[in-house]
């Protein structure tokens, strides 16, 4: 039975809504290239324009983990479009496989054995021909000379990068930056690294810097949890993914405890069932993001749960309102947001129902703290306000950072404008707690 969204559900939702109203229109940043169109709305391939004399173009990829698959990750034209019998060549088409292509070089998967590699497959009239090598890519496009040329190169070489936005012109060539690591540093660290593509599709990497990230979109995570230590994943869009999956089964066991421990200190029948429900819910989010997760050749880690003794109330007042009341909270207005800016449509579904769920969580939260602020001490409130103050400071920061451009268009995950805008809009909730 579909969950009734609670009120802060609605309220997330329509903070979602206005705030995206708002940024519209606004502009986002500008690549100073006047003379290179770049259509958001369009792919890499289609903002590039068909070859000449091209019926079709795809992105494939394909890798040893995946025997048997190839995976089309996006095109442009139709298929087949000018052959002489359309049917034989879309049949040979679909069962077209290519061993050589361009492996990874910016985000190799540890430990994969073959390594997985991308290509493009033409059609032109009844040919049907793969491109492999460097030299077959220039002699399709001719000298890279716009930023979608330049994604194109960069998301052959498995670069998270494929919109024509993320990249400037410099000198002979396009720069863009690619994060690493990304959702893996328990302290929100990640590895910043310019890249340049030449017009003669040639790629080079500068030096990395450290900065920080935007925090990805999470629920209530336990004590002692640190995310993405053993992922596979060959991109940040599946790392960022398996990461929300392991996110989601940690709050089981989170919610778990809060559960056995809203029983012992005798809090309402009706918190702790909630607390309950809460578990169920982030059991069926985590089997829903691994799923997402492996769409996109990303395998989450295991979760084990570890024995864990009944805590204060102060020590509960403390980690609910951060895990819950601020960052919780965020999430579950983050999910709204993904519901409705992913450009992935699958993902942006998923999101919308997570959506409800997640806004009951924060609400739990809430009323929790509304539970236990009257049972605590002065001293004991006033840390515990302490401690939400600090999570909302350390929320800014790690918002400001901004999120790769490659998990904001596909994911939705807001970028640093976005995100400022959505922490802004729940800041008056922290500030009254």
């Amino acid at each position: 039975m579909r969950r009734k969204a609670s009120s802060l559900t609605r309220i997330l939702d329509a903070v979602a809504t206005i705030t995206l109203a708002s940024l519209a229109g606004c502009g986002g940043e500008s690549s100073g290239e006047a003379d290179d169109s770049c259509d958001a709305t369009k792919s890499m391939l289609a903002n590039a324009g068909l070859p000449a004399g091209v019926d079709y173009v795809a992105l494939r990829f394909e890798s040893a983990q995946f025997p048997g698959e190839a995976k089309t990750n996006e095109e442009a034209g139709a298929a087949c479009a000018k052959a002489s019998d359309q049917a034989k060549c879309t049949t040979s088409l679909a069962a077209l496989r290519e061993k050589a292509g361009w492996p990874y070089q910016g985000n190799a998967v540890p430990d994969a054995g073959d390594l997985p590699h991308h290509y493009l497959v033409v059609t032109r009239g009844d040919e049907i021909r793969t491109i492999t090598t460097d030299a077959q890519l220039r002699e399709l496009y001719g000298a890279i000379d716009t930023r979608a040329k330049a994604a194109i190169v960069a998301k052959l070489r498995a670069y998270t990068s494929s919109q024509c936005s993320d990249f400037t012109r410099e000198g002979n060539g396009f720069t863009f930056t690619q994060d690493r690591n990304v959702c893996m540093d328990p302290n929100g660290v990640v590895d910043r690294v310019k890249i340049t593509v030449q017009s003669d599709a040639i790629v080079t990497e500068g030096d990395s810097t450290k900065v920080q990230q935007s925090p990805c979109p999470s629920g209530r995570r336990p004590e002692g949890f640190e995310a993405g230590r053993s992922i596979r994943a060959r991109d940040a869009v599946g790392m960022t993914l398996a990461t929300m999956a392991e996110l989601e089964a940690a709050s089981v066991f989170a919610f778990d405890r809060l559960e056995r421990e809203l029983v012992h200190h005798g809090a309402p029948t009706e918190l702790c069932a909630r607390a309950a429900s809460a578990k169920d819910d982030e059991i069926r989010h985590a089997r829903t993001m691994t799923k997402q997760a492996e769409r996109f050749g990303a395998t989450p880690s295991s979760i084990e749960a570890c024995e864990t003794s009944v805590r204060s109330l102060e020590e509960i007042a403390i980690e609910n309102l951060v895990e819950g009341c601020v960052r919780e909270t965020y999430g579950a207005l983050v999910a709204a947001w993904q519901g409705k800016t992913a450009g992935d449509p699958v993902l942006r579904r998923t999101m919308r129902a997570i959506a409800v769920d997640e806004g009951e969580h924060a609400s739990l939260a809430w009323d929790v703290w509304r539970w236990i602020a009257p049972r605590l001490s002065d001293d004991a409130r006033s840390r515990a306000r302490t401690a939400l103050r600090e999570a909302v400071a350390r929320l800014r920061e790690e918002i400001a950072a901004g999120a790769p451009r490659s998990v904001t268009g596909s994911l939705g995950v807001p970028d640093a404008r976005e995100g400022r805008a959505l922490f802004d809009a729940l800041l008056p909730s922290w500030t009254s707690a």
